[in-house]
């Protein structure tokens, strides 16, 4: 198994390095591959385009392909960079047995999630159905992810203005926070990005994107799309392999009546699509030492110096396996359970956002992007 890994990295670099030697003969692109902040910035632009048409003509596709194919792989990378972003060791020391209590957390939460698939029916949100021990689950995560980053008591305090708040609003209101939590951890990644951006040409890169983000959110939000998926005849109501925008639209927007759930559905849609590209492109890209991207064999490289060699193995087939097993399973039942598997991510970014790290900014040039 070891060995296929790597011929298949190998394999990809190849099929990689004969694309870059005739894009790259284009001076502009060629500026945009070596330059990070640059790279970065256009690649985002791109894809919020590209995304932004998905969610406005197919969002029913996008919701259920895109946790199909990038779910289970940004859970491993969600994990990974969390704990580059709070970890007081060196950048190349990866994970060591200090992170093991937090594993075990987040291994125990998962269970429990799993263990209410059978009858648990259409899992719309990983937060739903779980508030108590939601909450438990974030001040813990929160406390041993501490712990494990060897962060001292008085760093807790910024910790705790965001944990704190949250539990307790999962206890008194759990409806509001299923769209608070739905659509705002959509905006976490941003914040580790920024913080762990090398230059400040960097950072503002990151803090550019999320203004962008944020922008376009509030727009779709005001459902301005709506006529033009209503012009190509899209059918919101019915769903596909278990997801029904109207339940999902009823479960994001808490309040009672005809509320205008298309809009929040296509925000959702949107929000979902850019996290997978913030937590794995933008993240690996910015932790990176190097400016230029990683080939393949770098990038498994650097996945075993962070796991060990045995988990990043198992971690990548776990990672395929997922995916053969949600086809196995069919589409709604294999979302169900990937979903049950999902609900400790975003608690856990949340749980890790107040103890944040990152590198000195370097000084910079005083070039702009």
């Amino acid at each position: 198994m070891v060995a296929t890994l790597h011929v298949a990295a190998t394999q990809l670099d190849r099929l990689r390095a004969a694309l870059l030697r005739v894009t790259l003969r284009v001076p502009l692109l060629r500026r945009v591959f070596l330059d990070r902040a640059l790279r970065l910035l256009v690649l985002f632009v791109v894809f919020e385009g590209v995304a932004l048409a998905f969610c406005t003509i197919i969002p029913v596709w996008q919701l259920l392909l895109g946790p199909l194919l990038y779910g289970y792989a940004h859970l491993v990378s969600s994990f990974r960079y969390v704990h580059h972003g709070l970890s007081t060791d060196p950048p190349h020391q990866g994970l060591d047995a200090r992170w093991l209590p937090v594993g075990l957390i987040v291994g125990a939460y998962t269970v429990y999630r799993l263990a209410g698939v059978p009858g648990g029916g259409r899992v719309a949100s990983e937060w739903a159905n779980a508030w108590l021990v939601d909450g438990a689950f974030l001040v813990v995560a929160c406390g041993a992810t501490a712990r494990a980053a060897r962060h001292r008591l008085h760093t807790l305090a910024p910790a705790a203005l965001i944990v704190v708040p949250l539990g307790v609003l999962l206890w008194a209101e759990p409806r509001w926070m299923i769209a608070g939590l739905a659509l705002g951890h959509n905006f976490v990644g941003f914040l580790y990005w920024s913080r762990m951006a090398r230059t400040e040409r960097e950072r503002r890169v990151a803090l550019g994107a999320l203004a962008l983000f944020t922008g376009l959110s509030l727009v779709v939000l005001t459902g301005v799309f709506d006529p033009v998926r209503a012009a190509v005849g899209i059918d919101l109501g019915s769903g596909v392999g278990g997801v029904s925008l109207e339940d999902l639209g009823r479960l994001l927007d808490p309040r009672r009546g005809e509320p205008p759930w298309t809009a929040v559905v296509t925000a959702f849609a949107l929000g979902q699509s850019t996290h997978y590209f913030v937590w794995l492109k933008a993240l690996p890209d910015q932790v990176h030492d190097h400016p230029v991207p990683t080939t393949y064999r770098q990038s498994l490289r650097l996945l075993e110096r962070d796991f060990g060699s045995r988990v990043a193995r198992s971690l990548i087939w776990g990672v395929l396996g997922g995916l053969v097993v949600w086809l196995m399973l069919g589409l709604e039942l294999g979302r169900t359970v990937y979903f049950a598997f999902a609900g400790f991510h975003g608690l856990l970014e949340l749980a890790g956002l107040g103890l944040l790290r990152g590198p000195p900014l370097l000084k910079t040039a005083s070039s702009t992007v």
